[in-house]
């Protein structure tokens, strides 16, 4: 939210005015952040009435962030000790595995696209 936003501010209704709209500002910038709920409140005062009746009535207003969360962080980690995979052992071709992994929990899907295999000589 907007910092101004969350400090203490006053609406006024002017004469023969039932409805005042007040807004409520994000900031519009590149972090990512998590939605947010935040509250308005308008308390009694003096020459007005709260309907319904109390000392204060809370708003509810929901705060959604734009921006698009930060790549995520991939980890690959290798089976065994090294990557060196013979073509074929007794008539078996061998394989190698990876495990990937993302270092950190996300909040949307993610897709990790391996490139084709190279062949090396």
């Amino acid at each position: 939210m907007h910092p101004d936003d969350l400090e203490p501010q006053q609406v006024v209704l002017k004469k023969e005015e039932t409805t005042v709209t007040h807004s409520v500002r994000a900031v519009n910038d590149n972090t990512d952040e998590p939605d947010t709920v935040a509250g308005l409140k308008l308390f009694k005062g003096a020459g007005y009435a709260l309907d319904p009746p109390g000392n204060s009535i809370t708003v509810t207003v929901n705060v959604t962030d734009n921006d698009d969360p930060f790549p995520a962080s991939v980890i690959i980690t290798e089976s065994g000790s090294d990557t060196t995979v013979a073509e074929y052992m007794d008539g078996t071709q061998l394989t190698d595995s990876y495990e990937v992994r993302l270092a950190t929990q996300p909040t949307h899907d993610v897709t990790v696209t391996a490139p084709a295999a190279v062949a090396y000589t």
